[in-house]
């Protein structure tokens, strides 16, 4: 499972208070802000697909089935790499598979690495 830093601060309406009030905006952010403890956590590696339509799949298969599909777009956050199939991704084949995770997406699985830009 990938983990990611989640923090919550409350500093907009203290800030808009603070101004309505006359108070510095230095003075107002720090009046009223909760203080919320910070986790660390392993970062995150985030990456790129090479391609549109890319298959993400349950297993390092070419035959696994599907969970959804990958683009140029998406940020791809990746973890760990496995042997699987041969796959053929064009002018290049492997068959090291990278278990990833689609960001602001449900969609993981794993994926040829010829189709991942690190």
């Amino acid at each position: 499972m990938i983990k990611r830093v989640i923090q919550v601060a409350v500093v907009i309406p203290a800030f808009a208070a603070g101004l309505l009030m006359g108070v510095s905006p230095a003075v107002a952010t720090t009046a009223s802000e909760p203080t919320v403890p910070s986790v660390d956590v392993q970062a995150e590696k985030c990456g790129a697909f090479l391609g549109d339509g890319i298959r993400v799949r349950q297993a390092p298969r070419l035959n696994a089935p599907v969970n959804g599909y990958g683009y140029r777009s998406d940020c791809v956050l990746y973890n760990e790499s496995t042997r699987g199939d041969l796959a053929d991704c064009g002018a290049r084949s492997t068959d090291v598979w990278t278990r990833v995770e689609i960001l602001d997406s449900p969609v993981t699985g794993w994926v040829a690495d010829c189709w991942l830009r690190r």
